[in-house]
């Protein structure tokens, strides 16, 4: 019995012991090589590798050759993170001494243009994104009486920017939608949707019934609306419940 149990013993101080050097090991392993791997949303490639590597390189130097102790994967990600267009980094060092970084680009969904100011983008975690003037994002745009970047830090400009975010993502998810509409107004306290194709305007009702009216404007482009009809209208009303009004364009 004693000697079972000296026998355990032996084996649980052995694979203490194990670990400790294996650790030890690990902690002044060199990096040999660097993976980046980068994860777009969309067809839309605003961050590059080589602007990561660059990043990050101009930030802590570099990193090949460095001792696995002496690098902060906890730092490196904070850091991308608080790049533009980044949503989410991780990082892992292998036991060969590999380490992967994986970034995950952040997925506009709307380019705000506000009454003053430059615009801006609002991501699917309704994050605000500077634009990149030479790799612009095919997105939806939001004009009219829009606050600016700035005014995100008040609570009741912040909510007309949410309105904004909310109607777009609706947008997003409709599978007819998301190719009719173009574009997104604010007209005093009001949201008017305007198509890529016809010129004609649609008219929201209060954001309760935002969910019902573009199931009706779904079922409008589905079944009724053909292309020489989006020629005839000059507006199209959905501020009524289970109504959609559309107005012939004057002779």
């Amino acid at each position: 019995m004693k000697k079972k149990l000296l026998i355990y013993i032996g084996i649980v101080v052995g694979i203490i012991i194990l670990i400790i050097v294996t650790n030890v090991v690990m902690r002044y392993q060199r990096i040999n090589i660097v993976n980046y791997i980068i994860n777009y949303p969309t067809e839309d490639h605003i961050i590059s590798e080589q602007g990561v590597q660059d990043s990050l390189l101009a930030h802590f130097g570099q990193f090949t050759k460095e001792r696995r102790k002496d690098i902060s994967t906890e730092k490196m990600k904070q850091y991308l993170e608080s790049l533009n267009f980044i949503s989410r980094v991780d990082i892992a060092i292998t036991m060969t001494g590999k380490l992967n970084i994986t970034v995950f680009e952040s997925e506009p969904i709307v380019r705000v243009y506000p009454k003053v100011g430059k615009s801006f983008y609002i991501d699917n975690d309704f994050n605000v994104l500077q634009v990149v003037e030479y790799k612009p994002s095919h997105t939806m745009i939001a004009t009219g009486n829009l606050p600016t970047e700035r005014d995100m830090q008040k609570d009741s400009l912040r909510n007309v920017l949410k309105d904004v975010y909310d109607l777009a993502t609706l947008i997003r998810k409709d599978s007819i939608l998301k190719y009719q509409i173009d574009q997104i107004d604010l007209k005093d306290t009001s949201f008017i949707l305007i198509p890529k194709i016809g010129d004609y305007t649609i008219l929201l009702g209060n954001k309760d019934s935002w969910q019902d009216a573009l199931t009706r404007l779904h079922y409008l482009y589905k079944s009724s609306f053909i292309y020489r009809d989006w020629l005839q209208y000059s507006k199209i009303d959905l501020r009524f419940n289970q109504q959609v009004i559309c107005t012939r364009k004057e002779k």
